[in-house]
């Protein structure tokens, strides 16, 4: 029997990723550039996050989304998730909005 490594591997990967969760970054330009604000590299799906800081981000870079992701603008009340959302996004790209975004939240 031949031993296929890559087969392996990407089986391990697959098995893997739900785990290691989805990657998100906040910036404070439009366009994903600019000074980072924010790091969230083990996102878990379900969860809504948020800065603790009460602050935003022009910007929101994301990988590793499996299915969707939603985000969220200042409203002027505590939004963490629940507010109207604004931008909906899946897999990976840069979710930028008009207005800042302080929340987000993916399946």
């Amino acid at each position: 029997m031949q031993f296929n490594l890559g087969l392996l591997t990407s089986t391990i990967l697959v098995a893997v990723s739900p785990v290691l969760g989805a990657g998100f970054v906040w910036h404070a330009d439009a366009n994903c550039t600019g000074e980072i604000i924010a790091r969230n590299p083990n996102a878990k799906a379900g969860d809504c996050v948020f800065l603790k800081n009460g602050g935003s981000a022009k910007s929101i870079r994301f990988s590793g989304v499996p299915h969707q992701a939603d985000f969220f603008v200042m409203s002027g009340k505590p939004d963490e998730g629940t507010d109207a959302r604004v931008v909906k996004k899946s897999r990976s790209g840069c979710a930028i909005r008009r207005f800042n975004l302080e929340s987000f939240s993916f399946s």
